[in-house]
């Protein structure tokens, strides 16, 4: 963490603006603060976290009626751990999300119903999931089961073409970006495809959303400093003429350029301890020599490669 508080980071501008509002010094400090981190992804922003996909459910048949945000069904035991999963009608696109249980034969749907009226077969499946409130971009997805990564650069576009009534299921691959969740503020959600119909879980890591200092203890995150980030607010501080009645004396462009500069080298530099300390973008070159795994020792032991001499 930050050698120094947000409290004492927000005082040191008032060292060169002693009339300098509080609230503003403070927002000067977290200005600078979010720019450091928006530029690079930092290895302790990183975290860890699973999706749970559960069984599907298709128990009985459900009625879809025109208009109506409501479902009723018929052999059903739906239940409130159902809120937040989609519902498909007969394989029919759109996919449908559940947003409230009434009860074991009534569902609340999020959006109205547009299509026929009609009572049908149908299943209850996750095949959008929702992210951590604090995510801000995927790391990697992995399926522990096939022991490999899943695709993260699909279109929503991409998935109406190749599967537009969304009727493939088994083994899951891509992740596609979708339209987000209806909590307030919304969460992001990705829809998982191929759908799957059995329970799986699928670890991730992902890079969160570094919450701004709020309070006066907060500490910037490691490995930027409290220097850095006073450069990047002195920067922002310079451009700020003050008041008809109390002009600021730190108002210069010469001294914002001259303090920009020094913030940017600063920030690439705690770049470079980010990488060397947690060797997050470290690539060895031999990494790529053998691309076709596994070998072992016993095999390096039978042959001789030019390379090694």
């Amino acid at each position: 963490m930050s050698d120094i508080t947000f409290e004492q980071m927000w005082k040191r501008l008032l060292v060169y603006a002693p009339e300098l509002p509080i609230p503003l010094a403070q927002s000067f400090i977290n200005k600078a603060y979010s720019r450091a981190l928006s530029g690079y992804r930092w290895s302790l922003l990183r975290k860890t976290s699973v999706f749970l996909v559960p069984d599907a459910y298709d128990t009985g048949t459900a009625t879809f009626t025109t208009g109506s945000t409501t479902v009723t069904g018929v052999g059903t035991t739906w239940t409130s751990a159902m809120v937040g999963r989609q519902i498909l009608p007969e394989n029919e696109a759109p996919v449908l999300d559940i947003a409230a249980y009434v009860s074991a034969t009534e569902l609340t749907l999020r959006d109205a119903w547009l299509g026929p009226t009609q009572t049908v077969t149908y299943s209850i499946v996750l095949m959008y999931l929702e992210c951590p409130s604090d995510f801000l971009s995927f790391v990697s997805v992995i399926d522990t089961t096939n022991n490999w990564k899943l695709v993260l650069n699909v279109l929503p576009e991409s998935l109406d073409m190749w599967d537009a009534q969304r009727t493939f299921t088994g083994t899951s691959w891509v992740l596609a970006g979708t339209r987000p969740s209806a909590d307030t503020p919304p969460n992001i959600r990705y829809e998982l495809w191929p759908r799957t119909v059995t329970e799986k879980i699928f670890p991730f890591m992902y890079m969160s959303k570094q919450a701004l200092m709020p309070t006066k203890s907060d500490r910037a995150v490691a490995p930027l400093r409290g220097d850095v980030v006073i450069e990047g607010a002195l920067s922002e501080l310079a451009l700020w003429p003050g008041t008809g009645a109390k002009p600021n004396p730190y108002f210069q462009l010469g001294t914002h350029r001259e303090h920009e500069q020094r913030f940017i080298k600063m920030v690439a530099q705690c770049e470079v301890e980010d990488q060397e300390l947690l060797q997050t973008r470290i690539h060895y070159p031999d990494e790529n020599l053998f691309l076709e795994a596994p070998i072992d020792g016993r095999f390096l032991q039978r042959h001789s490669f030019g390379f090694w001499g």
